[in-house]
Order: C-alpha cells, then structure tokens, then sequence
C-alpha cells in the first residue's frame, strides 16, 4: 500500500467525534483483520481524561492503565508530591510513588568503613566507623580522616565532637577541626566496665556526657546501663531485675533524659521465648539529671525494638518495633509507632518493612528502613536485607520512597537546605538477629556510601 492510501486510510477511519466524557476516536480495523461481515472490526478508541492514550488497543498508542485521570499514563513522568504512581504496569518506576522526586545529586564511597553514625555540623559533614572518623565537605570532599572510631558520637554547642568507642571505653573530646582536646577512659573512673557496650552518647547544655550501654557477660542476661560524666563519673544506673534489656534510643529533652529499647521478662527461667512471647515489650525510661528515675514504662505488645527517635518540631517519640508474636503466627509484622513523652501510645501503623531511623525535615517525615527479602548466593539461599528511604507527609502519607538495589542498611539520616544526606552500610551476611544490638553483626564484604538526594518540594 503506498503512502498515499495510507494517509487517506488515516484521514477517512480516525476522523475525531466529539463525545460526552471525553475525546473517542472510531477506528475502523484494516485489511487482514477479522471481520464483521464486511471485512473490517470497529474498535472505539477512547480518551476520557485527554492525555492522548487510549483505554483499548488497536489504537495507535499504548494502552492507558487509568483513562480517568490525565497524570497517569504509560511512561508518564513522576509528579512529585501527588501521591499516585503515575506509570503503568512494566513501566520504569511502577509500584513506587514520587520514586523520581528523590534525586541523587552526589555520593562517596568509604571503602572498608563501618558506617556507624552520620552528623551534619555548621562546618562539616561528620561520618563515623568503626575504626576511624571522616570529615568531609558540603560537596563530599575528603577534608581528613581521623585514625579515632566508635559507636557512637555527638556534638556539643561550641561544635565539639564527642565519640564513643565501645572496645576501649574511651570518651574522645576533639574540636571542630579534628584535633583530639581531651580523653576520657571509662574504666579508670571507678566504674566496672568489663561487660559494658557502648551504645549511644549524648552531650547536654553543660558539657555534661550521658552513656548508654548493654551490659552483657557470658552466661547471663544482658542489661541496660546508663552514666552521667562531668568531671568524673556522678552515677550509673542499671535496669536488673529480671529483664533482658537491649538498648535501642537515648537523648534528652527538657533537661530529662529519656532511654528505651527492649526488654524480656527472663523470670520464667527454661521456657523459650517463643513459647510466651508476651514476654517481650517496649519500655520507656525517664531520668532527672540527678539520675532519678521518673517513670519506667513498658507498651503492652510483644515488641523487639528498632527504632526510638525523638522527633523535636512534633515533640512525639517515633517508635519502630516488630512482634515476635505475630512472626511465629504469620510470618511477621512490624509496626510504627507515635508516643508522646510520658509515654503514652497516640498512633500506630502496620508497615511491610523495619524502620530503624527517622528525622524531621519542614513538614515531612524522613524514614531509614530495610526489606527482608530472599537471596541466592551461588547454590545458598539466605534472608537478607535491602535499604529502603520513605518520606511522609505532614499527614503521614508516604509521598516518596526509594528501594536500593544492593544488600545493607540504612545507618543515618540528615536533611540541610533541600537535601537528604543518607548514610548506607552495604554488605553481604548483615545480621539482622534480634539480638544483635549488643554484639557485632558478622559481614564479610562491607562497605559504606554516603549519598546526597535532592528533596523536591
């Protein structure tokens, strides 16, 4: 058929008609389809929502997965922010919403660090590992590297970093810059340190240095354990009784210093956990600086603890937890929760995914979290996990997420000025047991990347 037909077939069978609810077009099928009698099949191709696709085939374009709404099509761009997937089925980017409004503007790869904790400073981007600490610039430049790692660190009002180190029990005080100002060693301080781990560390308004740890000693349960520091040890409180305590969140607020993490009821000594795991809930722990305890609260839900964040702009204590009842029973939930800071359970969520960081970024909630999935190395099947970013909206609806396609964890999270600074620890054999906090995962290859995202608004 020459070129000429072929337009006049154009121009003759997808003449437009003007119909209520949208533009149709009345194809006529050509030669060589299946007929009705005079040789040809009429299709109606209709276009309700005027985006240029059309609900059925046969008409020219790929067929529209929602002719009721102009913003969703096949191969349509991401519309930041409007809370729909905007492609179809086998398209790039379905089944994620805003998945494109998450843009990675720069990245770092730290070959061989541990990531453990990532910080923002009016001067520096801080990246803590495990043996050493790197100082980067805004644009992810390599200012020094600091043969001084932990756990755990935080930053003072004057810009002074503070770092924990688990191993050694050492407290580093270094300036801004780098330089080491003073050293404190824990075990020196009339403490006995043998069975503590480090966990966490916060400075407060006077230079004061709370310490988290899991206390943990072969053969016997571990436990939580708290310090305060200024110009020696003032005290240290444990948990005891008969928990098994796992430390997941400490900071301050008002002045008090709020601790929570997992506790398990061991007293019914020789019965495994899974045979009551009501056992197993969430406490909350309030202290005055004097190291009083206000209130010591658990939530009633068989929860194992990985996430307690407090969010300051919502003054809400954000709370992600996984029930081992409900892993025995049908294959597993996990839960987020909001609590205000006496401790009272305001909201609850079921989520498919672990959370296990979070911060607050203008109206929107930023959560760090993992997906369990299968993986096959060579013939070895094994549960590994994948890092996943969402962003709420001020009404908790999820309008960004962001899948990695490689196996590790979300670390830390930090937002400045539109853009998302998310810290990864990539690696295979990543432990994941519930009881790992207080010990070290095992990891065959890890590595960790820093990576810079640019937050639409």
């Amino acid at each position: 058929m020459g070129l000429e037909k072929i337009l006049f077939r154009m121009s003759k069978f997808l003449a437009p008609i003007i119909m209520a609810g949208g533009l149709y077009f009345a194809c006529n099928g050509g030669e060589g389809d299946s007929s009705s009698g005079n040789g040809s099949t009429t299709v109606i191709c209709k276009d309700k929502d005027h985006d240029g696709y059309y609900a059925s085939g046969g008409c020219g374009t790929e067929i529209d997965c929602n002719d009721y709404d102009a913003s969703i099509h096949p191969m349509a761009p991401e519309i930041c922010g409007d809370l729909k997937d905007n492609q179809c089925p086998n398209d790039p980017g379905y089944g994620d919403l805003d998945e494109s409004c998450l843009m990675e503007i720069s990245n770092i790869c730290l070959d061989g660090c541990k990531a453990e904790k990532l910080l923002i400073t009016p001067t520096d981007i801080l990246i803590l590992c495990k043996d050493r600490t790197y100082l980067l610039t805004r644009s992810l430049e390599v200012k020094s590297s600091i043969k001084i790692g932990g756990v755990d660190m935080d930053v003072d009002q004057d810009g002074n970093i503070y770092i924990a180190n688990k191993d050694t029990h050492f407290i580093y005080k270094l300036d801004k810059f780098g330089n080491i100002i003073s050293q404190i060693d824990l075990t020196k301080e009339g403490v006995q340190f043998n069975y503590w781990k480090i966990a966490k560390i916060v400075v407060g308004s006077e230079d004061e240095i709370y310490v988290g740890a899991n206390w943990y000693e072969e053969g016997y349960d571990p436990d939580i354990c708290i310090l305060k520091y200024l110009n020696g040890v003032q005290w240290t409180r444990c948990i005891g009784d008969y928990y098994k305590d796992i430390l997941t969140g400490m900071f301050l607020a008002a002045n008090y210093l709020y601790v929570g993490g997992t506790y398990f009821d061991t007293s019914n000594s020789g019965v495994p956990y899974y045979e009551h795991p009501s056992a197993f809930e969430l406490i909350h722990l309030k202290y005055d600086k004097e190291g009083n305890e206000l209130f010591r609260k658990f939530n009633d839900k068989e929860d194992v603890v990985f996430l307690y964040k407090y969010l300051e702009d919502s003054n809400i204590i954000l709370v992600g937890w996984s029930s081992y009842y409900d892993y025995y029973q049908d294959g597993g939930k996990y839960y987020l929760g909001e609590f205000s800071l006496d401790g009272q359970l305001l909201n609850e969520y079921v989520s498919p995914v672990k959370f296990r960081n979070a911060l607050e970024s203008g109206d929107r909630a930023i959560l760090g979290a993992y997906k369990i999935v299968e993986l096959q190395k060579g013939d070895v099947r094994y549960w590994g996990s994948i890092p996943m970013i969402y962003v709420l909206d001020k009404n908790s609806k999820v309008v960004v997420t962001k899948t990695e396609n490689k196996e590790g964890l979300v670390v830390n999270l930090s937002s400045e000025n539109g853009n998302l600074f998310t810290l990864y620890y990539f690696g295979e054999d990543v432990s994941l047991d519930y009881f790992s906090f207080y010990e070290d995962g095992s990891d065959s290859n890890p590595w960790s990347e820093l990576r810079v995202y640019k937050l639409n608004q």
